[in-house]
């Protein structure tokens, strides 16, 4: 959200509002954290590199296709982070 620019001014992406940066920073230090606690530094890092680049590639591909995110791309980076993280801490 950070990121990327709504894709519609009139959309509930829009009205969400875009977050600054220490708060969005901190956001990010605190899902680390708890990251590395509930699954150990290894698994931590790599469940948190993978949720980020899966994020990160649905982002380019919302940029590219919709010109940004709606409340819709944001449910499902969300939701495509959550899958990861539980795939890495499933594979044990």
């Amino acid at each position: 959200m950070r990121a990327l620019a709504p894709a519609r001014a009139d959309g509930l992406g829009a009205t969400a509002g875009r977050p600054r940066t220490p708060p969005a920073t901190a956001a990010l230090v605190i899902g680390l954290l708890v990251t590395l606690a509930a699954l150990g530094p290894a698994r931590g890092v790599i469940a948190f590199g993978l949720a980020g680049a899966s994020i990160s590639t649905l982002g380019m591909l919302a940029r590219r296709r919709i010109g940004g995110y709606t409340g819709d791309v944001l449910g499902a980076f969300e939701q495509i982070g959550e899958i990861v993280m539980l795939l890495t801490a499933a594979g044990q």
